[in-house]
């Protein structure tokens, strides 16, 4: 199984993350800088590393996502902020919605915290000034970069290569099959005229069993209720 991890650094974080899932997805991963623009072709899976920049992918990174098409794709990001914080929910939904434009499948998204570049914030504060919150060091904002310089810890490092692990342990590591250009495919996605999605038909009785018989109730599953409720999805 071919995989290519390909990342961006400014301080090494993203790289040491970067290089613990290539471990994880062992030796048919190759790591490579996203600089160099890796071709994503003839490999069964393209991981990209990126550190966050003003909300999202930093630039090379994010040419590279936009050019992604078709592929079997997951990514990894470091950011100064927490990653459980909804800043990192937004980069996380961010990059899930800029890969689904491109056709791409996502398998997964692994967040870690990481070491802010001191000359970043000075930049930023000249550039927002002084008075603007990004700008302002306040006790929490203190605490939150105190807390981000002592990562990507080895905790984090052990979770990426368990991350890289549990990629090849899935069902859906099997190759894409070759089909029609982005172009002519069916429009089946949200994206369809209608905002419609093909869903299986057992999807939400399936959940309705198990809320009945007080089973837990999948996350995706709730997602797809939800959807239908507000006329996002059709039956197949």
């Amino acid at each position: 199984m071919k995989s290519l991890v390909a990342y961006s650094s400014l301080t090494g974080n993203t790289k040491a993350v970067a290089e613990a899932v290539a471990k994880g997805l062992g030796e048919g991963a190759s790591l490579v800088p996203v600089k160099e623009a890796p071709a994503p072709e003839g490999f069964d899976l393209v991981v990209v590393g990126f550190y966050v920049d003003k909300g999202k992918a930093d630039a090379d990174s994010l040419r590279y996502l936009e050019g992604l098409k078709g592929r079997k794709a997951a990514f990894l990001f470091t950011l100064g902020a927490y990653p459980d914080s909804p800043h990192a929910d937004k980069v996380e939904e961010g990059t899930r919605e800029l890969l689904a434009k491109g056709g791409n499948e996502v398998l997964g998204c692994f967040r870690s915290q990481g070491k802010v570049d001191p000359g970043l914030i000075e930049v930023m504060k000249k550039k927002l000034g002084p008075d603007h919150p990004h700008a302002q060091m306040t006790e929490e904002r203190k605490a939150l970069l105190e807390e981000a310089s002592k990562h990507p810890d080895s905790e984090d490092i052990k979770r990426a290569e368990e991350f890289g692990v549990g990629l090849l342990s899935r069902d859906a590591w099997k190759p894409l099959r070759p089909g029609p250009p982005p172009g002519n495919r069916p429009q089946t996605g949200l994206g369809a005229p209608g905002g419609a999605r093909a869903v299986p038909r057992g999807a939400t009785e399936s959940l309705c069993r198990r809320r009945r018989d007080g089973e837990p109730v999948p996350q995706t599953a709730r997602r797809i209720e939800r959807r239908r409720r507000n006329g996002a999805l059709r039956r197949t």
